[in-house]
């Protein structure tokens, strides 16, 4: 049986296709509803793979989705999420 990453790699050229405009549909969303902003964020970094799988195509994509979700927040939705957001990256960077 094929490990989690395995099983998502060959998944890659799928949900690369569609990414952008899911985000795009998230993006939306928060637009309308954006106090949803933390939940959202919370449920997108849940979806980050393991430290020890970096520079997959699914971290890159999570992260550059992380980045479009950030562009319309407000500041005191950014606030509510600043030290987890902190906490993401910092475990990232080696």
């Amino acid at each position: 049986m094929p490990n989690g990453f395995f099983s998502w790699d060959r998944q890659t050229p799928l949900i690369k296709g569609n990414h952008r405009e899911i985000t795009q549909c998230v993006v939306i969303f928060l637009e309308k509803k954006p106090d949803l902003f933390p939940q959202v964020l919370d449920g997108v970094i849940t979806a980050l793979p393991p430290p020890a799988h970096g520079n997959s195509a699914k971290e890159l994509l999570i992260l550059a989705e992380i980045a479009r979700l950030l562009q319309g927040v407000s500041v005191d939705n950014f606030k509510k999420v600043e030290k987890k957001l902190r906490t993401v990256v910092k475990n990232r960077v080696r």
